[in-house]
């Protein structure tokens, strides 16, 4: 009598474990699904026509143009304009030639990951802003913004580390000391967003197990300073380093239009 109660027991449990798990794996195909195809947005009625008012110049006075006065043809009356070519203006000295440089920016960052980007140049032989943006790899992880942690919870999946993804821009300014080299400071902002990711044993949500689904987004002020060499008259190497913010250090070259 024992024995079957006590097989009973174990039909039931591994029944309860299958239905579970089955439950589990609906869910998880549900959440696919909402995932790989949104419910569009229908909006509803027609669109109402606004229509856009002319602006009113008021008594706009055209010195080329006057409507009222005819010639003897009965034409519109059209006046030449008397051209006057102002005097060349005459800048003396090299130092204010313009300058433009474009090129290719790296981040190397001790507790993110690292990043690629962009800056430019554009100024004098004496001084000149720049700007730059970089961003680093994305998301490997096959990723769910409709999965919340409630879910993973509920699901049991293991954790099993966060992937973070690092975005940054930054303006600042460049000042000769010689045709060499040129002290730079720039300030900016680090975007810092992070993934959980987990483990999936039933590899519903991806083909490999391991998907993520939104974690903590910060964002940081940066304070970064450098050095640009101008190598010679097309080439400059950047250098920097984050003393304010995540620490980094900068590195990049750029190309020079003058």
């Amino acid at each position: 009598m024992d024995m079957k109660k006590l097989l009973i027991l174990v039909v039931c449990l591994f029944f309860t474990h299958t239905i579970f798990s089955q439950t589990e794996r609906d869910q998880k195909i549900q959440k696919r699904v909402e995932r790989d195809n949104p419910t569009p947005r229908v909006s509803g009625g027609s669109t109402p026509t606004v229509g856009t008012p002319q602006p009113y110049y008021g008594s706009y006075y055209n010195p080329y143009y006057n409507p009222y006065r005819r010639n003897r043809w009965d034409r519109r009356y059209y006046r030449n304009p008397r051209v006057y070519t102002p005097a060349p203006v005459v800048v003396s000295g090299g130092n204010q030639q313009p300058m433009f440089a474009m090129g290719l920016i790296g981040s190397i960052m001790i507790d993110q990951p690292s990043s690629l980007g962009v800056r430019m140049n554009v100024g004098g032989r004496q001084m000149y802003v720049f700007g730059s943006f970089a961003v680093s790899g994305n998301n490997p992880y096959s990723h769910y913004d409709n999965i919340t942690l409630l879910d993973v919870i509920d699901w049991g999946d293991e954790y099993k580390f966060d992937f973070n993804r690092t975005s940054m821009w930054d303006v600042g300014i460049g000042m000769r000391i010689n045709d060499k080299v040129y002290p730079t400071v720039a300030i900016g902002s680090t975007n810092i967003r992070s993934y959980m990711v987990y483990y999936d044993e039933l590899k519903v949500l991806s083909s490999d197990g391991y998907y993520s689904i939104n974690g903590s987004r910060k964002e940081v002020f940066s304070l970064t300073v450098g050095v640009d060499f101008h190598i010679n008259d097309y080439v400059i190497i950047n250098t920097g380093l984050g003393v304010s913010g995540p620490p980094k250090i900068v590195v990049g070259t750029q190309l020079k239009f003058q």
